[in-house]
């Protein structure tokens, strides 16, 4: 297979050619970024980057960058986005942070855990995860109190008052016909209440 020594798998990188026709297998070379400058979209967000007030950088991040320029051969320096944000889109369908950076072609690349959201992966590419965390939320369990008002609770303030509005009408109508009829009411529900005894 050659005359040259095989390297070990973890001095292999995976190059994706440009035109989508599957993966390479490449040395890693010197050459690889040719010494370019890059500008890279940075925020403080310990203990993956950190920055001082005499703009010293350093971080978990910030050590893996400075691997990847060493291996790759690139320098870099960090630009911070006015805004301190890492990226939420606008209503106009553009990026604020270093998500806008990255948009508008004002860096090269962002460092920092950024997480993936359909609407950023549609404006950036992501490297390999090098960490996942799971969000959750806790909340106490609820005690049991007495609560006086409790079987007031199932209704809005606006369902209360028309139910209220609906037995003021109610017996204001019951009211009218009583004075206006020659019915007597009293005489119905005495009639139906025997009706039920007997």
């Amino acid at each position: 297979m050659g005359g040259g020594a095989a390297l070990p798998h973890s001095e292999t990188l995976i190059i994706k050619s440009i035109s989508d026709q599957g993966t390479v297998n490449r040395p890693p070379s010197r050459m690889a970024l040719s010494g370019r400058h890059l500008a890279v979209a940075s925020e403080k967000w310990y203990p993956w980057v950190d920055v001082t007030e005499d703009n010293s950088w350093s971080g978990i991040a910030v050590t893996l960058l400075s691997i990847l320029a060493q291996k790759m051969n690139f320098t870099y320096h960090f630009v911070r986005p006015q805004d301190h944000e890492w990226g939420r889109m606008l209503p106009n369908g553009s990026f604020t942070g270093m998500v806008g950076m990255l948009e508008r072609k004002e860096v090269d690349l962002a460092l920092g855990p950024l997480s993936v959201s359909w609407e950023r992966y549609q404006k950036a590419d992501y490297s390999t995860f090098i960490y996942m965390d799971w969000w959750g939320i806790l909340l106490p369990r609820p005690r049991r109190e007495t609560d006086f008002a409790g079987f007031l609770k199932p209704f809005t303030l606006e369902v209360w008052l028309a139910l209220a509005a609906s037995l003021l009408v109610t017996l204001m109508v019951g009211v009218i016909l009583k004075t206006k009829t020659s019915i007597n009411f009293e005489w119905i529900a005495r009639a139906l209440m025997n009706e039920g005894e007997s």
